[in-house]
């Protein structure tokens, strides 16, 4: 069993980055004159962080926590952990896209994060359907089992935590890294 100081010191740390993330995104969404890609990733960030710091009413303890409530922090943080890899994933299309392809998509114009159709692969359609494979597996399986730890997760079988936070988006990142690094190869050039 974890200290009790050392949850403490955890949940400071995560409300804080939490009241950090929305302070540094939304000076981000002033100055780029676009506020819907940072407030869905500050969105995001409350959701995976609200659901870990509510763990703190039954001492950050599992085996205390309601099985409702683990399920729910369990399929909640998977959800939030595929909306932040897809505002992720769209970050990193606009801004590669912009190196790669300045006369299609300019970081210079005056609105460089409008809306384009294709965002809705990475904002919907991704976290959608990772959310239903994870949904399906945790309820199917029955994964979420209290373990000793800070927070409620699909522990049995452990496979299951690679369709959440600890799989799918990894393996969806992997073109928007490439995209990334084709986009870094041209500015060195």
């Amino acid at each position: 069993m974890l200290p009790y100081a050392l949850k403490i010191v955890w949940f400071s740390l995560s409300l804080s980055g939490l009241l950090s993330c929305w302070a540094v995104l939304s000076a981000f969404a002033v100055a780029v004159r676009s506020h819907w890609l940072a407030l869905l990733y500050c969105i995001g960030c409350t959701i995976l962080q609200g659901t870990f710091c509510l763990g703190l009413i039954w001492r950050m303890d599992p085996s205390l926590m309601p099985r409702s409530f683990c399920i729910a922090q369990t399929l909640l943080s998977g959800l939030a952990s595929f909306m932040l890899t897809g505002v992720s994933a769209t970050f990193s299309m606009i801004t590669s896209l912009a190196v790669l392809r300045p006369g299609v998509c300019s970081l210079a114009s005056s609105k460089p994060f409008i809306w384009h159709p294709i965002y809705t692969l990475t904002l919907i359609v991704f976290p959608l359907l990772a959310s239903i494979a994870q949904i399906t597996a945790v309820l199917k399986l029955d994964a979420v089992q209290p373990v000793d730890d800070f927070a409620c997760d699909a522990t049995d079988p452990e496979w299951v935590r690679f369709l959440s936070y600890a799989g799918v988006p990894l393996v969806f990142s992997i073109p928007f890294s490439c995209l990334g690094l084709m986009a870094l190869v041209r500015m060195s050039r």
